[in-house]
């Protein structure tokens, strides 16, 4: 059944372009920040990306600047000094670059989104190196806890958050129509404030 839905949105959205009307739907899960050791990978680099790496990052994504200016990390995966992953972190403040959410966090959470894993290295556990060091370093910022939404069609992020622990807690679900958002956050951990 969800794929036939997930089918008539994909068919949907090639006649209705995204910007008139984009409907969400995600399911949010609560994670532990728990570091686990993975094995290594010889030919990748997985760090904390920095101000030199704001190139790299702008040509998996436009959004890099804001994400950078709003004070969100990003953790990278590079192969031979190109961008091959990587995921962000937000604390304090989450803002939903789709919906204009703002979503305060407490002090030991961290909300982790926009991950993305270049094609061809897909099925090679590498994302979950990229939660594992991410859970490090945060782990050494008091932070034990993981806030994150993953699309309601999109099982196998679903089966690799709970691998880790994740729980579903809520959903975030509504549209945007000719420019205007109308979204709902339901679940328990977070509070939301308008976005400024």
């Amino acid at each position: 059944m969800s794929q036939l839905l997930y089918k008539i949105e994909s068919l949907f959205h090639r006649i209705v372009p995204n910007r008139l009307f984009n409907p969400r739907y995600c399911y949010v899960y609560h994670m532990p920040c728990t570091y686990s050791a993975r094995t290594t990978l010889p030919q990748l680099t997985i760090r904390w990306a920095g101000e030199t790496d704001r190139d790299l990052l702008l040509q998996q994504t436009a959004l890099a600047d804001q994400r950078m200016r709003h004070g969100d990390r990003a953790a990278i995966v590079l192969n031979d000094n190109q961008l091959v992953g990587c995921t962000w972190i937000a604390t304090q403040v989450y803002h939903d670059w789709d919906t204009g959410l703002d979503i305060s966090l407490e002090p030991n959470e961290a909300w982790l989104y926009g991950a993305w894993i270049h094609r061809e290295l897909r099925g090679n556990h590498l994302y979950s190196h990229i939660i594992s060091l991410t859970c490090q370093t945060l782990q050494l910022q008091s932070i034990d806890s993981i806030l994150l939404a993953v699309d309601w069609s999109n099982r196998l992020s679903q089966s690799v958050h709970q691998s880790f622990g994740a729980k579903r807690i809520g959903s975030l679900y509504g549209t945007s129509l000719c420019g205007a958002r109308f979204y709902k956050l339901n679940h328990q951990l977070i509070r939301t404030t308008p976005a400024s």
